[in-house]
C-alpha cells in the first residue's frame, strides 16, 4: 500500500497545481474575432480595356504609314521579279562571271532590297502591336493591324522563297 501512496499523492499534487492555473469564469466564446470576420468587398467599376485617344491617333497614323510602305515594298518586289525572270532566262547555261550571269545577280540583289522593305514594315509594326495590345480583339484598328502584319509576313515569306528559287536557278 505504501507503494501506491506515492503515485496517488503525486497525482493529487499535479491535479491541484493544474487546478490553480485555470481561470474562473467559464470558457471563451467561439465567435469570430474582429480580425477573423470577412471584410466588406467593395467593387470598383473597371472600364473595359481600350486605347486612349492619343494612343488611337498614334496607332492609326502608324498604320497609314506602314500600309504605304508595304504597298511600296510590294511594287518594288513586283518590278524586281518582272525584270529578273528574263535575266534568269538569258543567264541559263551562262558561265559564272559572264555578263548575263552578272546582270541576273544584279537583278537578284533588287529582290534583297524589296525584302528589306518588308523587313522595315515588320519593324514598324512591332511597336504598333504593343500599342494595340490593350484594345479588345474586336477593335477595328487592332484587326486592321493584325491583318496588315499577317499580309506583310506572307508576302515577305513568298518573296524570300522566290529569291531562293531564283538564286538556285542562277547557280
Amino acid at each position: 500500500m505504501r507503494a501506491l501512496r506515492l503515485p496517488v499523492s503525486l497525482a493529487l499534487l499535479w491535479a491541484g497545481l493544474l487546478g490553480g492555473c485555470a481561470a474562473g469564469g467559464g470558457f471563451p466564446d467561439l465567435l469570430p474575432r474582429p480580425h477573423e470576420r470577412p471584410r466588406e468587398v467593395v467593387e470598383v467599376p473597371v472600364s473595359p480595356p481600350g486605347l486612349a485617344a492619343a494612343e488611337r491617333e498614334a496607332l492609326v497614323a502608324g498604320l497609314v504609314e506602314a500600309e504605304a510602305r508595304a504597298a511600296a515594298a510590294a511594287r518594288e518586289a513586283e518590278a524586281a521579279l518582272r525584270a529578273l525572270e528574263p535575266a534568269l532566262a538569258r543567264a541559263r547555261g551562262a558561265a559564272p562571271g559572264s555578263n548575263a550571269w552578272a546582270d541576273a545577280q544584279l537583278l537578284l540583289s533588287r529582290l534583297d532590297q524589296a525584302l528589306a522593305g518588308y523587313g522595315e514594315v515588320e519593324a514598324m509594326l512591332a511597336p504598333l502591336q504593343r500599342l494595340a495590345d490593350p484594345a479588345p480583339a474586336d477593335d477595328p484598328d487592332r484587326q486592321r493591324l493584325e491583318a496588315l502584319a499577317a499580309r506583310v509576313a506572307r508576302e515577305a515569306d513568298a518573296l524570300a522563297d522566290r529569291q531562293r528559287q531564283a538564286a538556285a536557278r542562277l547557280g
